[in-house]
């Protein structure tokens, strides 16, 4: 009895072996496509891990940029308060020599 029930697993066994051996071709094939699309995915992470870093310094740059521009403008500003309070001081110093 018990041999009989080794002989059915060793049958059952060899048959698996049989079926992997005799599909070896196509479980190679469904492998290696596997891998390549594994490639892909990994090449199209790092594709898009370059894209962020560029936006990133893209957002940088244009952060700089505008920093810039504000302290270009606080500039303009301030000439103008000094303008403002030259022309004011010399229409202040006629009006009182005028009178």
């Amino acid at each position: 009895m018990m041999e009989k029930k080794v002989y059915e697993i060793l049958i059952s066994t060899g048959k698996h072996i049989i079926e992997i051996y005799d599909n070896r071709e196509k479980i190679i094939t469904e492998m290696e496509k596997s891998i390549v699309e594994l490639e892909k995915i990994k090449n199209a992470g790092q594709e898009h891990e370059e894209h962020i870093k560029l936006l990133k310094d893209r957002l940088l740059e244009f952060k700089n940029l505008q920093n810039a521009l504000y302290n270009q403008e606080m500039l303009v500003h301030d000439k103008m308060l000094e303008l403002n309070n030259d022309i004011s001081f010399e229409k202040g110093y006629w009006e009182a020599i005028k009178s």
